[in-house]
C-alpha cells in the first residue's frame, strides 16, 4: 500500500485568505473595500470564484477550490454583500493570531 505523508510544517504567505464567489462586480467592490478600510490590506489576499457570466462555480465547488488554494493561515469565505466592521487589529487582540 502506497502512502502519501502530511507535512506538519505551516508555512503560511498571508495571515488572511479572503474568498467570494462573486455575481455582481459592483457588490463585491464594495466588499472589498470595506475589508480594506478595516486593514484587510497587507498579509492579505482576496479569492474569487468569479460567477459574473454565469454560474461556473457551485457554493461546494468554491469552497473546495478556496480551501485548496488559499495561501492564509485563516480563510474568510464571505457572501459579497457583506461588509466588514471590524478592524484587523481588533481580531488580533481577541484572539491567538
Amino acid at each position: 500500500m502506497d502512502l502519501k505523508f502530511v507535512e506538519k510544517e505551516n508555512r503560511f504567505q498571508f495571515l488572511f485568505s479572503v474568498c467570494t464567489i462573486i455575481s455582481n462586480a459592483d457588490e463585491y467592490k464594495q466588499m472589498r473595500e470595506s475589508f480594506e478600510n478595516c486593514g484587510f490590506v497587507e498579509n492579505c489576499e482576496y479569492l474569487v470564484a468569479d460567477n459574473t457570466s454565469g454560474n461556473l462555480f457551485d457554493a461546494y465547488e468554491a469552497m473546495r477550490a478556496f480551501t485548496s488554494q488559499a495561501a492564509g493561515q485563516y480563510i474568510i469565505i464571505v457572501h459579497q454583500d457583506v461588509r466588514s466592521e471590524e478592524h484587523t487589529s481588533e481580531l488580533q487582540s481577541h484572539s491567538d493570531l
